[in-house]
């Protein structure tokens, strides 16, 4: 769409502070766990002044545990048998021999939440793996296999929140991630230049936070976030 902003203009926050990626200029946005989050919340027009794009502001409401211990798993899966192919007699004639395709998806999301101390001190920890793996079109391992563009992330999260005081709160979590690219190529790319191994970069986002309940009609608020 014209009326669509670019990517960079979009903001993503966690508890309401931004998380945006430096990459490419924030072209690029962080991998999160869905299991950290428990609402999200998208604010498409006007948005307040800690936002600097003019895209959307999307803010992740993080879980924080509590004095029961609770949890939730979720297991997602997908092949190419619930694909229709596209690969017509008009693609055969022009050279096309295989066309772009899904091999696998999959997403694995399990938490875990509780007290460490009652009313006091409270965890919440959550591990995430999701992956896929695309058949590139009119391309083939020597064998004469499909050859595949295939990834696939891992997030490990923790957070903690403490009750300072009746009035005092404070939350802090790190998000580390993990992510692997086997092959990485494009139509008619020679395979074996592509067929190695992306090692991980240092790659996460954290946050230290403080709320304060002052009264009935003030809230402050202030914390760090990487």
């Amino acid at each position: 769409s014209l009326h669509t902003p670019p990517s960079a203009d979009n903001t993503v926050g966690v508890d309401g502070m931004s998380m945006n990626s430096t990459y490419s200029n924030g072209e690029t946005q962080p991998n999160h766990n869905d299991s950290m989050t428990q609402e999200v919340t998208i604010q498409s027009s006007s948005p307040g002044a800690e936002v600097s794009g003019g895209g959307l502001f999307l803010n992740l409401v993080p879980k924080e545990g509590g004095n029961q211990y609770s949890g939730s798993n979720f297991i997602g899966y997908t092949n190419h048998s619930f694909q229709a192919s596209n690969l017509t007699d008009e693609l055969k004639a022009k050279g096309l021999t295989s066309g772009d395709a899904v091999e696998y998806i999959y997403d694995v999301n399990a938490s875990l939440g509780g007290p460490i101390k009652q009313d006091k001190l409270w965890f919440f920890g959550s591990y995430r793996n999701v992956g896929n793996a695309n058949i590139v079109a009119n391309s083939f391992y020597p064998d004469g296999s499909p050859a595949l563009y295939d990834q696939d992330v891992q997030n490990y999260t923790v957070r903690l929140t403490w009750q300072v005081q009746p009035r005092l709160k404070m939350t802090t979590y790190i998000d580390r991630v993990f992510k692997h690219v086997a092959h990485a190529f494009s139509t008619g790319e020679e395979v074996t230049l592509a067929s190695k191994l992306w090692p991980t970069p240092l790659y996460y986002t954290g946050q230290v936070k403080l709320s304060s309940t002052v009264n009935e009609r003030l809230l402050i608020e202030g914390g760090f976030g990487a």
